[in-house]
């Protein structure tokens, strides 16, 4: 299932480019079961998330650039969080 696109008029396109890189890596993420595997494409999708955070057009007089950065704060978030899980398995698991 692809979730829509959300409603942001990037005023130098990078948003809708990223978009569809960040869709794709979570459809793949979603898709399997192991949290090693999820780690794996977690990378990539915190990778793609910052670069939209680190974007140097960013204004934040513009509600599209504001709705952007946040937007790509929870996937970075989201991201970030299955990496400290798989981490933490590991550490575990050794144990």
């Amino acid at each position: 299932m692809r979730e829509s696109v959300p409603n942001i008029d990037c005023p130098i396109d990078l948003f809708p480019k990223q978009e569809r890189k960040i869709q794709e890596l979570t459809q793949r993420i979603n898709e399997v079961k192991g949290i090693q595997q999820k780690a794996e494409r977690a990378h990539a999708l915190l990778e793609e998330a910052e670069v939209l955070l680190r974007c140097s057009a960013f204004d934040e007089g513009n509600i599209h650039c504001v709705n952007c950065q946040a937007l790509s704060r929870v996937r970075s978030h989201a991201a970030t969080l299955i990496l400290k899980t798989e981490k933490a398995l590991n550490r575990t698991s050794k144990v």
